[in-house]
């Protein structure tokens, strides 16, 4: 597990009542603190991974989807990750951590 991957998870983010994808942004103590990832971006806040962007394949992501990075990081304990899905690279990578600031 390192900076910027995307794993999924077994843990409940906003209103979500199902286990979903995380960008990791850095480790705390035995926990990752995270920014959330969704389907939809309902109020125009979040980072676009675009499906048609060169870098969307290493995202292991289906569709285009939007990380929330806006919120107060949050905790995910190790044990509650399951399998990796990918990672940010390349642009997506540089863009997010330029307008993020992680």
């Amino acid at each position: 597990m390192k900076p910027f991957d995307i794993y999924h998870a077994d843990f409940h983010w906003r209103t979500r009542n199902y286990p979903g994808f995380f960008l990791l942004i850095r480790q705390n103590g035995a926990d990752w603190l995270y920014c959330g990832i969704a389907s939809d971006d309902d109020k125009s806040e979040a980072f676009e991974l675009n499906e048609l962007d060169p870098d969307f394949d290493a995202t292991g992501l289906d569709h285009t989807s939007y990380v929330y990075d806006g919120d107060p990081l949050s905790r995910i304990a190790v044990e509650k990750f399951g399998k990796r899905k990918g990672e940010l690279q390349g642009e997506f990578l540089r863009k997010f951590r330029e307008e993020s600031g992680y």
